[in-house]
């Protein structure tokens, strides 16, 4: 897989580097702690009118009971 020609999900992928090469990082830089990135990730994805949600926990169910949940970071 050498572009994203290849990838399956092209349009949301080509978004959210969109969003991070184009928008946040030109206007951050780099040095900041991973939430200034994630927060303005939000707004930047927001803005090209996607969804987005900082710290969406994660669960995971067995035989319908949840078994774990967590948070990625």
């Amino acid at each position: 897989m050498n572009n994203l020609a290849d990838l399956k999900h092209k349009d949301v992928t080509e978004k959210i580097l969109h969003a991070f090469y184009k928008i946040v990082y030109p206007q951050l830089g780099y040095g900041f702690l991973e939430r200034a990135y994630n927060n303005a990730m939000v707004v930047a994805l927001t803005s090209l009118e996607m969804k987005a949600a900082p710290d969406v926990e994660i669960k995971a169910y067995e035989n319908h009971r949840k078994t774990a949940a967590w948070r990625p970071e």
